[in-house]
């Protein structure tokens, strides 16, 4: 009796414009990788090191479905991974300035939607998040 191939996993997230996915594999070196996008095969690639990679797809929409089946050598086909959706990619905030040295907060501006977390930096390290409200999103200090 044949074992069936463990599932792989597709990583997330995946970003429209995307012309590949990735994700890894408990099952050995060789392993094929067939990859779906919205329930049709693109196509397969082979797991090296844990690890696989498909190249070359059509670059992937927002909503686009993605998920993947393996096939280990002396195995049978196993089932599919967990579907990953297709993300967009979030327009970037507008910081209002000028900012005076000292102040406390900062302010701007978001074409996202009320709720969208903001996340704001300085110095390139993280100093808290905010929301968007009406298109508008403040953090204090």
């Amino acid at each position: 009796m044949q074992a069936y191939t463990a599932a792989p996993v597709v990583t997330s997230p995946i970003a429209e414009g995307a012309t590949s996915v990735s994700g890894t594999s408990t099952e050995g070196n060789g392993t094929t990788i067939d990859v779906y996008v919205n329930g049709s095969s693109v196509g397969t690639t082979t797991v090296t090191t844990n690890a696989w990679t498909k190249s070359g797809l059509t670059a992937l929409v927002t909503g686009d479905l993605v998920k993947a089946k393996a096939t280990a050598s002396g195995k049978l086909e196993g089932s599919f991974s967990g579907t990953v959706t297709v993300q967009a990619i979030t327009a970037a905030p507008t910081v209002g300035s000028p900012i005076a040295e000292g102040a406390t907060s900062v302010s701007g501006t978001s074409s996202e939607a009320d709720g969208t977390t903001i996340t704001v930096y300085v110095n390139g390290s993280s100093v808290g998040t905010t929301t968007v409200s009406s298109g508008y999103g403040q953090r204090p200090e």
